[in-house]
């Protein structure tokens, strides 16, 4: 959650949070591994269920954005399950590719074609 709480927007947050989670994957692989077989394993999920709620503590932050952002009026009046879910499923591909090729983490018009992805899919639009 680093550099989180210091922006206004819900949906910068949930950039910012997309950002350091990448970071993350690319400073520590090993967790990251570990992360993405403990949460994909069936055992996890059996215990868990599935959907970002079901995950408990591992996506409090995420949650409590969302719930922050849909009370707010800033994400769309969607389900919360749903607005994580989606989060999650956009966040998962700079994770996942940028542990392959670090040095994309560096392009900035990457970065600022996530966050458009990010609000079109989250945000309501004026």
């Amino acid at each position: 959650m680093q550099g989180v709480d210091g922006l206004e927007s819900i949906v910068e947050k949930l950039c910012r949070r997309c950002y350091n989670l990448t970071q993350h994957a690319i400073e520590y692989p090993d967790v990251a591994a570990v992360n993405s077989m403990v949460l994909a394993s069936p055992d996890y999920c059996a215990t868990h269920g599935y959907g970002y709620r079901a995950l408990g503590r591992h996506f409090d932050s995420i949650n409590s954005l969302v719930e922050e952002g849909i009370a707010s009026g800033e994400l769309k009046d969607m389900p919360p399950l749903l607005l994580g879910e989606m989060f999650s499923s956009i966040a998962s591909v700079p994770y996942t590719y940028m542990q392959n090729e670090p040095a994309a983490f560096e392009n900035a018009d990457y970065w600022d074609n996530i966050y458009e992805i990010l609000r079109c899919a989250l945000a309501r639009r004026p």
